[in-house]
């Protein structure tokens, strides 16, 4: 037997395939000659086979080393799968074959580079691809096999474009029993991978499918090496970039949509989802991962497009043209070039926070949805920020500050939201620290009773800036501290007063009093005292070089008497009737 590299312009490996006459074939298997290395310079490559396979344990594959150095032999089940791999081409009557853990050179990062930039077209121009599936037995029928459906083979990033680019595939069981080809069960192979039939069967182009379609098809595979889910989906895309393992599985991935985007203008790129992501995180336009596409398979470009701006990627983000939409406050709705089934007449849209609108810089919210609005919104061109959240990014702004927005009350296990003048709560006052200056408020609609107030937050030390005074019903008094902490930003802190610190007849001392008191937890968190839970809710908002973090806070407390009395006779009514049917069902 006689190993052939085959060379490309850089003078690396790019290709090696095995030649294997009959006897030379024999005489391997009997042990009387050793494996040699031939060499080719470049196209035109001679017919060959090619085998697409999962990799087994780590260090039981052989490797380009191994077959150089004659030790082959020592990893035994990966030596059997070169055998029936070299018998099966030598059955068809094929000279040639190419496996990829035997054939690359990983330890020359330029070869594994190009190797990798070049795997779709080794696949695509092989004659057969021969797909081995270690975990389904022989006896199976491909058909309606839960082994052959649930076969390792579907789960891994590579083997989508090893299903995708050959001229045809033939499976094989754990023993080199033909299962099928791509062709023959194309069916049940389109019902496990969602790739259309169309595709499997050379019907249809690749070119002729969504980004947002194509990405779906690897949102449920996986690879050993995080930045691999990025590369095992070049070929897909019909392009090309540097590989730089260690960058990171996002880096590569965004990196991926980046090389896509200087190649094609379908926005379907941009039409996924994040169900992971809270409502405020704020994103990029661009995925961090293909499962971001999970729900994307029938999402459509819109490809009469002359009149819009191409992208480009910039400092102040990636500068697009897309329609508008006002939604609330400062967050807008961006309409896609995506048209959305089964009628058309509305476009798919995604949710954009402005960040500065001198600079028309955004960044997505709400990732964890899309929505539509109706053709026809103005245009814009806008920067979105890949990474809004970068550091030292509060510190653009000299002035912060703390501004109460809204004050909510639920009542009992329901939840009942009654306004602050309909509770028995009642508002006192906002003590402030001295040393905070008072900044022009911003407008809003706070509910009656609250001041329309905004202080200065300083930044960075551990300092209480404002106290938040209420009554409750039975007429204690609560605290809800506001101020900043090291390595926390905003900090939160709920307190009940003792009875010498009245905040009516001391006003004067009780901020100093409060002072120890604060020790400052994250906004969102919740947070007990007594029979009442409370939580303090923290949204920015930018207005004249300021920094304005609008409070809101919700306080969740028992029913009231008054309500208990309300529910009374509907529960006394029920028992009664409940007591009617359990005697009725004892009666004989």
């Amino acid at each position: 037997m006689k190993l052939i590299t085959l060379y490309g312009p850089t003078q690396f490996a790019i290709l090696l395939v095995f030649r294997h006459a009959e006897a030379e074939w024999r005489s391997h298997k009997a042990g009387q000659q050793p494996p040699k290395l031939e060499f080719f310079p470049d196209r035109p490559f001679p017919p060959y086979a090619i085998l697409s396979h999962t990799w087994g344990p780590t260090g039981t594959e052989i490797t380009f080393r191994d077959m150089e150095a004659g030790l082959e032999k020592t990893k035994p089940e990966s030596y059997q799968k070169l055998n029936y791999t070299c018998l099966q081409a030598e059955e068809d009557g094929i000279l040639y074959v190419w496996i990829d853990n035997f054939c690359i050179d990983k330890e020359s990062s330029a070869e594994l580079s190009e190797s990798i930039n070049s795997m779709y077209a080794w696949y695509n121009e092989a004659k057969i691809c021969y797909a081995f599936m270690a975990d389904v037995i022989a006896d199976e029928d491909a058909q309606t096999s839960t082994e052959f459906s649930q076969s390792r083979w579907f789960t891994r990033g590579w083997t989508l474009q090893e299903l995708i680019a050959p001229k045809e595939v033939i499976f094989y069981s754990k023993d080199w029993s033909q299962l099928g080809t791509r062709t023959t069960l194309a069916t049940v192979i389109s019902r496990i991978t969602r790739i259309d039939q169309g595709i499997l069967t050379r019907i249809h182009g690749l070119e002729h499918v969504s980004i947002a379609k194509r990405m779906s098809w690897a949102s449920d595979r996986r690879t050993t090496r995080q930045e691999d889910m990025a590369y095992c989906l070049l070929g897909i895309f019909n392009i090309s970039m540097p590989m730089l393992y260690g960058e990171g599985g996002e880096k590569a991935f965004r990196r991926l949509q980046e090389q896509i985007m200087q190649d094609s203008d379908d926005e379907t790129l941009f039409a996924w989802t994040n169900p992971d992501a809270e409502q405020s995180e704020l994103q990029g336009l661009l995925a961090k991962s293909p499962r971001d596409f999970r729900d994307s398979s029938t999402y459509l470009p819109d490809y009469d497009r002359s009149a819009v701006s191409p992208y480009s990627t910039t400092s102040r983000g990636l500068c697009i043209t897309l329609g508008l939409v006002h939604f609330e406050d400062d967050i807008w709705v961006g309409s896609l070039d995506c048209p959305v089934p089964p009628t058309y007449d509305t476009n798919l849209a995604i949710y954009l926070k402005l960040l500065n609108k001198k600079s028309q810089q955004y960044a997505r919210i709400r990732a964890n949805r899309l929505c539509k609005v109706p053709h026809g919104a103005p245009r814009q061109t806008i920067y979105v920020r890949q990474k809004p959240l970068i550091p030292g990014f509060d510190d653009i702004y000299l002035h912060h500050a703390l501004q109460l927005r809204n004050l909510k009350i639920l009542h009992g296990s329901a939840g009942v939201e009654k306004s602050l003048e309909d509770s028995e709560y009642r508002f006192i006052d906002i003590f402030k620290n001295p040393l905070s200056s008072v900044v022009p408020p911003l407008p809003t609609s706070a509910p009656i009773g609250l001041p329309l107030k905004a202080l200065e937050l300083t930044r960075g030390p551990h300092q209480l800036t404002e106290a938040v005074i209420l009554q409750r019903p039975d007429e204690s008094y609560v605290a809800i501290l506001l101020g900043s902490k090291p390595g926390l930003g905003i900090g939160v802190r709920v307190v009940g007063l003792p009875i010498q610190m009245s905040p009516v007849e001391r006003p004067e001392t009780v901020f100093d009093e409060l002072v120890p008191y604060f020790a400052p937890l994250a906004p969102e968190t919740w947070l007990d005292l007594g029979y009442d839970r409370y939580q303090v809710n923290i949204q920015a908002k930018v207005h004249a070089g300021i920094r304005y973090n609008m409070v809101d806070i919700v306080i969740k407390a028992p029913p009231s008497p008054m309500d208990i009395l309300d529910v009374v006779p509907e529960l006394s009514k029920m028992i009664h009737d409940n007591r009617k049917k359990s005697w009725r069902r004892m009666l004989p």
